[in-house]
């Protein structure tokens, strides 16, 4: 499960910084945070 749960990550955030065209590290580490309760 928490495999699954890293690759939906990953792909979101690929998915995110495609679509900006720029990393937002304040949203990719509030999901990283919640994905570690």
């Amino acid at each position: 499960m928490v495999m699954i749960s890293l690759q939906i990550w990953f792909e979101l955030t690929l998915a995110n910084m495609y679509l900006h065209g720029f990393p937002e590290p304040n949203v990719v580490e509030y999901d990283a945070l919640n994905l570690r309760r």
